[in-house]
Parts: structure tokens; C-alpha cells; sequence
């Protein structure tokens, strides 16, 4: 259902993107400060979400267990 949804979003981007004609809009100065800040938000937020979750995705990455491993002998 994700998948779905994200591919249904990126069609419509697509499309609304690719409209022609002149588009007319005004973009005001504070504009740039709200892009710049939603950009730092999303960078803040995958840093807190990979601070949050780094043992899980640590293990899923690495798929091993300490059952599964041979005892070191030294």
C-alpha cells in the first residue's frame, strides 16, 4: 500500500510538473528561508530517526546472531 501510495504521489508531481504553458506565481523573499528550513528539518529528522533505530537497522544490515557464531578460541 506505501508503494502504491509514493508511486501515485510521484505520478502526480509528474504531471502537474510538467503542465505547459507560463505559471504565474509570485515568490516572496521568505520563500528561500522555508525551503532551506524544511531541507534542515529533513536532514535533522533522518539523523534523530537513524539515532533512534541504529541497533535495529544495525542488525538487519548485518543478519547476525550471536547463537550463530563459533566460539573464539584463542
Amino acid at each position: 500500500m506505501r508503494f502504491l501510495a509514493a508511486a501515485l504521489f510521484v505520478a502526480m508531481f509528474w504531471l502537474v510538473s510538467e503542465v505547459p504553458g507560463p505559471v504565474h506565481a509570485y515568490l516572496d523573499p521568505g520563500t528561500g528561508s522555508m525551503a532551506v528550513q524544511l531541507i534542515l528539518g529533513g536532514i535533522v529528522g533522518a539523523l534523530t530517526f537513524l539515532k533512534l533505530y541504529w541497533r535495529r537497522l544495525k542488525a538487519f544490515v548485518t543478519r547476525r546472531r550471536d547463537d550463530d557464531m563459533p566460539p573464539f578460541v584463542g
